[in-house]
């Protein structure tokens, strides 16, 4: 590669380490030189990376109309590039945000979109990561079913890949799903699940999502010592990673 290259890459990989662990002044100094210089390379997929970076930073800052342009931005870059292993995890990361502010039809579509693409590329993790989002959004529809369905799917891919931080996510979110579903017994052991992987990972996140679906788990069955228990463990692991040093 050539120098230029090199420096863009080398900056869009030190914005997107910064904006981890915080620093979004200097992350967002180090995107946005990384994106004039894809500019003035015409490299459109570097660019189409560069934004998506950017774009998650922005959510970060807060900044959530900025974010939109900016993964909307990233996915016609890499549409235009032609590049769709790109194209997908832009899609999935747009369907993602829109979920998140509430936009249930338009992350759908992209969802489905997403989910698409990863299986015509092969990508096994973007078809799991696309189906469970599918699941929640049919959670969110009262389509109970069709959620546990999808979540079945991609908990079977996760299995697959052999990644244990991908099963306690859908673990936790088909166990939602199931209880939804009037299946209470098949929520706690999946919750049950959840909470063994997470802790063998020593995950505190996914430790407070399974202690929480086990609670609503207990509320469903009006076991109110049991659920107790699960949420103060939940409440004391919050306090732990709040109390961790940034």
């Amino acid at each position: 590669h050539d120098a230029p290259t090199d420096e863009a890459r080398a900056l869009l990989n030190l914005g997107v380490l910064l904006g981890m662990r915080g620093n979004c002044r200097d992350a967002t100094h180090a995107l946005e030189r990384a994106a004039a210089l894809g500019a003035q390379l015409g490299d459109t997929l570097l660019q189409s990376r560069v934004l998506n970076s950017l774009g998650w930073l922005r959510v970060r800052q807060g900044r959530e109309p900025d974010a939109q342009e900016l993964m909307r931005q990233s996915l016609r870059l890499a549409q235009l590039a032609g590049d769709l292993t790109q194209e997908g995890q832009v899609t999935g990361n747009l369907a993602y945000f829109l979920e998140q502010q509430g936009d249930l039809a338009a992350a759908r579509a992209l969802a489905k979109s997403h989910l698409d693409i990863a299986r015509r590329t092969g990508q096994r993790p973007g078809e799991s990561d696309a189906l469970t989002q599918l699941g929640r959004l049919s959670r969110a529809a009262g389509d109970h079913a069709a959620a546990c369905a999808q979540h079945e799917a991609a908990l079977a891919i996760a299995r697959e890949l052999g990644n244990p931080e991908m099963q306690i996510e859908i673990l936790t979110s088909l166990g939602a799903a199931r209880l939804s579903h009037d299946r209470p017994d098949e929520a706690r052991a999946c919750h049950a699940e959840a909470l063994d992987l997470a802790l063998g990972l020593a995950d505190r996140h996914g430790q407070v999502l399974a202690h929480e679906g086990l609670a609503a788990v207990s509320r469903y069955f009006a076991d109110v010592t049991t659920e107790q228990h699960h949420s103060r463990s939940a409440d004391a692991l919050r306090s732990t990673w709040h109390a961790a040093p940034a």
